[in-house]
């Protein structure tokens, strides 16, 4: 993918950013213990380091401020601390990603009414529960991520997060200066509204597109209001994550925690 269009994932002020670490084993844990105990079972710092962000006046439970370390909290509480955003206690699950390489031809649910081969069908057995963050339709080809948790597929998916996510697309047709433009502003598609669209023509064949809604079948959508065809459609990265890492169809790899805290603190979301 040419360096222009990809997008540079800097070091940034982690003020205002929406955080999220389910990494707790035993919800009982989580009970009427103090602040300091707490975020530090979650992985954010050290106990010592918790009460120091507490003096800041770093922390709000609630809404509210507080500055005493030995406050208490239950696991229906909300916690925010600033620099890391949101952080709930309130799923007993770690919280767990993958990357997998979805094939053509593969319906992404739990059902299909036509009996066609559905996603789950190609994982694991051992795999815990999970669901996928957003979707591919039966024809698009290319990366997915899975979790196990509802909170993080949920931070993923909401277009308002704005996550990027990088397509190749070989067409039918012509794509022009004008296309190019006009793609970058809003369009407004049978009473649907698309924010902008960056097209990056690679040949007079396939073209790299950036979006950052994921809306249901955005691009198809796109590329048939301009008059083209898609002879192929594969997604090569959404966020910070690349296909890569799984090159070739039914490839499977979990993403580690420090990874997932990471991509989570690239994403421009104020809380």
């Amino acid at each position: 993918m040419k360096n222009k269009f990809k997008k540079t994932f800097e070091d940034k002020s982690l003020r205002n950013k929406q955080y999220t670490n389910n990494n707790q084993y035993d919800i009982n844990q989580y009970k009427n213990i103090k602040i300091s105990k707490f975020i530090s079972k979650s992985g954010i710092c050290s106990r010592r380091k918790a009460e120091e962000l507490l003096s800041l006046q770093k922390i709000k439970i609630n809404g509210k401020l507080i500055i005493n370390p030995a406050t208490r909290i239950n696991d229906s509480d909300s916690v925010f601390i600033e620099g890391y955003g949101l952080v709930d206690p309130k799923t007993n699950n770690k919280t767990r990603l993958w990357l997998f390489h979805k094939p053509r031809n593969i319906i992404v649910s739990s059902y299909d009414p036509q009996n066609r081969k559905i996603i789950f069908d190609l994982l694991p057995k051992d795999m815990p529960r999970v669901i996928t963050i957003g979707r591919l339709d039966y024809q698009t080809e290319g990366l997915i991520l899975i979790t196990n948790s509802g909170y993080i597929a949920r931070f993923f998916e909401l277009p308002v997060n704005k996550v990027p996510r990088f397509y190749t697309c070989e067409y039918y047709g012509n794509i022009n200066s004008d296309m190019i433009s006009s793609a970058r502003k809003n369009l407004n598609i049978d009473g649907f509204c698309y924010d902008s669209v960056i097209f990056n023509p690679i040949n007079n064949q396939k073209v790299d597109i950036l979006i950052k809604e994921g809306k249901n079948r955005e691009i198809r959508k796109i590329m048939e209001y301009f008059g083209l065809k898609i002879k192929r459609l594969i997604r090569r990265q959404y966020g910070i994550f690349s296909i890569k890492s799984v090159p070739n169809p039914c490839d499977l790899q979990e993403v580690t925690f420090e990874k997932i805290k990471y991509a989570i603190q690239q994403i421009n979301c104020e809380y």
